[in-house]
């Protein structure tokens, strides 16, 4: 039994996942406001959710190229504590899923003699479990259909949007339900003469990035109804397109790519 942390797999340190992790399903974030007089406070929940904990227990059988299980031990904490932030964490127990998780450390090594140990190795997640199927980058057409996307969970997804584009243009993430527009976001770009790549984040409130990660909201404003950031919703069809070469928008769109990111807890 195997797990995949950082785009490594534990196969190739020698570790053995001796049992399944326990069934974690996080809590939604809420904010609780106390009412004088009633027995019970006001609850308004968020549309997030709190972080879990993911622990696994394995054994280690040491590599033959390391001396002794110090070095192998090494070998674990540079795999496990080297990448920083949120990695991707799969195991074989839920196939089709991934979650976002930092190792929380440390390393706890149970040792057989100096050839074999026993640890846990435990996760801090994000609460959601992301469907692999949402990993992936969709290109969307370059016309006002766009593309179509369908919410195959129950929760609602924040995309991440990538443009390439020149001058003024605008992105927009429609919501249809019975041929009707529920919810609309539209963002509009004045990037400038050079063509450039723009990452939009939704889950971020349309934070916008270029393409090496410099900050580009000074470029970015937003237009939407109910929300400041687009939502793939769990009911109807989600439609993004790109609007260029108008009056309004007279730049030029070369590239537009769609990541749904769908979840479930």
């Amino acid at each position: 039994m195997s797990i995949y942390f950082n785009g490594i797999c534990s196969d190739d340190l020698h570790l053995i996942v001796e049992e399944r992790p326990n069934i974690v399903i996080a809590r939604r974030k809420v904010e609780k406001t106390p009412i004088p007089g009633a027995s019970r406070d006001l609850i308004e929940e968020q549309d997030a959710w709190e972080n879990v904990t993911v622990s696994y227990k394995v054994a280690l059988d040491r590599l033959q190229d390391t001396p002794d299980l110090i070095a192998y031990e090494r070998k674990m904490s540079e795999w496990l504590m080297t990448p920083g932030g949120y990695q991707k964490l799969q195991d074989i127990f839920k196939p089709g899923y991934f979650r976002l998780a930092s190792f929380v450390g440390g390393l706890d090594v149970q040792d057989l003699m100096g050839e074999a140990g026993r640890c846990t190795l435990t996760f801090d997640c994000d609460g959601r479990r992301f469907l692999d199927d949402g990993d992936e980058w969709q290109a969307v057409e370059l016309t006002e259909s766009g593309i179509a996307l369908s919410n195959p969970t129950p929760y609602t997804a924040k995309p991440l949007i990538s443009v390439t584009a020149s001058g003024t243009v605008a992105i927009a993430v429609n919501h249809w339900v019975n041929n009707r527009i529920v919810h609309h976001t539209t963002y509009v770009l004045n990037i400038g003469n050079s063509r450039q790549t723009i990452l939009i984040d939704s889950e971020k409130h349309g934070d916008a990035t270029y393409a090496n990660g410099k900050n580009a909201n000074g470029i970015l404003t937003v237009d939407s109804t109910g929300d400041d950031y687009a939502r793939l919703y769990t009911t109807g069809v989600s439609v993004a397109a790109p609007f260029f070469g108008s009056e309004a928008y007279p730049g030029t769109v070369t590239a537009m790519s769609i990541k749904p990111r769908w979840f479930t807890v």
